[in-house]
């Protein structure tokens, strides 16, 4: 891993400029991005906040799990289907959508469409 992979700290002196499309471009063009259908890089990483830019080929699928704080998946663009195991209720969220979860939220995703998912989680308890 290279120091531009390596997630920043999340401290009181934060600031940090992103171009989504060109780390989006380095994800997809990384040979795990063919053979998982997936790949993704955490950005910033901190107790209170963190986040990571996922890359999802479409049928590409996360299995069912926990996120590990408050948490919010952005589809930057794309297509997925969110399901929430513990409610039982499936969203589908396309380009510029979002949906908001607790740690308690079970939940699955799978990609309809090539995707570009951006995943924002709070403070861990």
């Amino acid at each position: 891993m290279t120091d531009k992979d390596r997630p920043l700290p999340v401290d009181g002196s934060l600031l940090l400029s992103m171009d989504f499309r060109a780390i989006a471009q380095e994800l997809r063009e990384h040979p795990s991005y063919e053979k998982n259908l997936k790949n993704a890089r955490s950005l910033v990483r901190g107790s209170e906040f963190s986040l990571t830019l996922v890359a999802l080929q479409a049928g590409a699928k996360l299995k069912e799990h926990h996120a590990p704080a408050p948490a919010s998946a952005t589809v930057l663009e794309g297509e997925i289907e969110f399901l929430c195991v513990t409610e039982q209720k499936s969203f589908r969220l396309s380009t510029l959508q979002a949906i908001a979860f607790s740690p308690e939220t079970a939940h699955s995703v799978t990609a309809t469409k090539e995707t570009l998912l951006l995943l924002t989680f709070g403070q861990r308890s």
